[in-house]
């Protein structure tokens, strides 16, 4: 897996830096907050952050954000846990910010329609 940085410059997951790779997990646990602040909640509008990076989380992109986190985190975690760092602090947000730490119950139906809406990531043996 690579990562891309803001100036453009592209690198292996494998070589990034410990500390590089806290940051990341950090800044994309952020994003997720931010995401699900205008999704729901009161959002503080950071100027700071607007000038920084230039975008500004709008309903939209907030969506869109939340429906492919996941798949943005993944890799991330992965590498981190190959690595043997600690990223008790990353899933505890993480479980803070989505609400649960649990697997989750749900009835056939809404479990077929959640199942239309999410891609599939490979066929596992049982």
């Amino acid at each position: 897996m690579i990562h891309k940085t803001r100036e453009g410059k592209v690198f292996l997951l494998a070589e990034l830096e410990d500390l590089h790779l806290h940051n990341i997990l950090n800044v994309k646990l952020d994003t997720l907050e931010t995401a699900k602040a205008v999704l729901g909640e009161v959002a503080k509008r950071n100027k700071f952050v607007e000038a920084l990076y230039g975008e500004v989380m709008n309903e939209d992109n907030a969506r869109d954000f939340v429906a492919g986190f996941d798949r943005s985190i993944a890799p991330y975690l992965a590498e981190a846990l190959i690595r043997g760092l600690d990223v008790s602090v990353h899933v505890s947000r993480y479980q803070d910010l989505i609400g649960r730490k649990s697997k989750i119950k749900i009835s056939y139906a809404q479990r077929q329609k959640l199942l239309d809406q999410t891609p599939t990531y490979g066929e596992e043996e049982d």
